[in-house]
């Protein structure tokens, strides 16, 4: 692994893009959107960030398509295909609080690093073994394991990192064309999975991600070098062992429940991704039961939703709209996306499906983007991988047991009555949400610009 770096920074060398400008705008200044699109374009850990982002969402989602058609074609069993499933969501819930704390202890460079490269050397494993043993269902879910595992790992060191790469002004804007290219990558892959299936068959699939993968770790150890964090102090508490993750984490919640605003947005996210998670995943239930449209009207809903995605992640950087993160917050991804909900199920046509899965993604793209950022801000840079990690735990609430509870409403009261429900509740909870005080009045700036500016009032 040394060696490797080794040879990778000899490599760097040759790379031309220039650093950002040493000269960039105080935190306390709004960074305008073009000239902070011109210094992240100029940057080139930035640019090495999201190639390896993008290369990384291309990777996973083909090989999600290709693990899913793979076990169906082999079993023919409904019951296989949700095992694999179920292994997927319980492996990340499980990695999810100890990522957090290696996040916070070690290099982010090293852990991307090394995600990308267990993940690369996963599939390129599981290409070789399909290659000479055939499907075996108990080697596939171990893989899948390993996959989740390290996939959770990657996205805490990921959401944690991207501070340390960029100026704080251009910090919304570096979120926002993220997040853009990863849509963009995730949905052209996800639609590309089926011709690389049907055109090579499933295992080139798996040589395309282990490629992809190994794309990303390149661009890491070549481009992407983090500015040094404090992470956590070795005392004699922390320092090793599981007696020491544990206690990491301790103190991560224990930070969490003191920031009172930011917590009260965990919970509401919580309940807001239960509600997507209960209806969303019955999407085509909808389209084909309700709408009595078909594949294309489908496939337009999930285009329009990433195209809004895509808006709304990149308008932010052009509002205040971080001033008042928690307003926007509770009103978009609450508030809106209740509407929209309560919506599809009331007009259950074409067009109205079709348009509100473009605000849907607006909405859902420009508030969490507003989250992230708001996030990385506040949280200090030692604490951000313990907060991610308490994301995660708290999002697999809009896992499996959201849809188990979709399932039971779509079945009991009907898919249309499921997404009323859904919308009507979620709008109730925006409203509760928008009467806590320190999360309707949370600012999501960095500590330092919103006491400048309440100084300047």
């Amino acid at each position: 692994m040394a060696g490797w770096f080794q040879l990778c920074e000899r490599l760097s060398t040759y790379v031309t893009l220039p650093d950002v400008p040493s000269v960039l705008p105080s935190v306390h200044e709004p960074s305008r959107v073009g000239d902070s699109a011109k210094r992240l374009l100029r940057n080139r850990k930035f640019f090495g960030f999201v190639g390896q982002d993008v290369a990384a969402r291309a990777s996973s989602s083909v090989a999600n398509v290709c693990v899913a058609w793979l076990v169906f074609t082999s079993t023919h069993s409904a019951i296989d295909v949700g095992i694999v499933a179920i292994a997927e969501s319980i492996a990340t819930l499980a990695a999810s609080l100890p990522a957090g704390t290696l996040v916070d202890r070690f290099s982010r460079r090293a852990l991307l690093f090394i995600s990308h490269t267990i993940q690369g050397l996963t599939f390129a494993l599981l290409v070789v073994l399909l290659t000479l043993q055939g499907f075996h269902l108990n080697l596939l879910i171990a893989f899948v394991l390993a996959w989740s595992a390290t996939a959770e790992l990657y996205r805490s060191t990921s959401l944690s990192v991207l501070p340390e790469l960029v100026d704080a002004s251009d910090l919304v804007n570096a979120n926002g064309i993220d997040r853009a290219s990863t849509s963009i990558a995730a949905a052209l892959s996800s639609a590309g999975a089926g011709g690389l299936i049907v055109l090579l068959g499933v295992s080139f699939g798996f040589v395309y991600s282990a490629a992809a993968y190994a794309f990303a770790a390149f661009l890491v150890a070549i481009l992407v070098r983090p500015r040094p964090h404090r992470g956590t102090e070795p005392d004699s508490e922390t320092r090793t062992g599981l007696r020491g993750m544990a206690h990491d984490m301790r103190v991560g919640f224990r930070w969490l429940l003191g920031e009172k605003g930011l917590w009260e947005l965990s919970l509401s996210a919580t309940a807001f991704n239960f509600l997507f998670g209960a209806t969303w995943a019955f999407l085509v239930v909808y389209v084909g039961s309700v709408v009595k449209g078909g594949a294309v009207v489908f496939g337009g809903i999930l285009a329009a939703y990433a195209v809004g995605d895509v808006i709304g992640s990149l308008l932010v950087g052009t509002t205040r709209a971080l001033s008042f993160a928690g307003k926007v917050w509770v009103i978009l991804y609450g508030g809106v996306s209740g509407v929209l909900l309560l919506a599809l199920g009331l007009f259950p046509t074409p067009i109205v499906a079709i348009t509100s899965g473009l605000l849907m993604g607006v909405a859902v793209g420009f508030s969490a983007n507003v989250w992230l950022s708001s996030v990385q801000n506040i949280a200090p840079a030692g604490m951000r991988g313990r907060y991610f990690a308490i994301d995660g735990v708290l999002s697999f609430v809009a896992g499996p047991p959201a849809i188990a509870v979709g399932a039971l409403l779509a079945e009991g009261v009907g898919v249309a009555a499921a997404f009323e429900i859904a919308g009507i509740t979620m709008l109730i909870f925006a409203l509760v949400f928008g009467l806590m005080k320190s999360l309707w009045t949370l600012d999501g700036r960095s500590r330092d610009a919103g006491s400048a500016e309440r100084l300047c009032n």
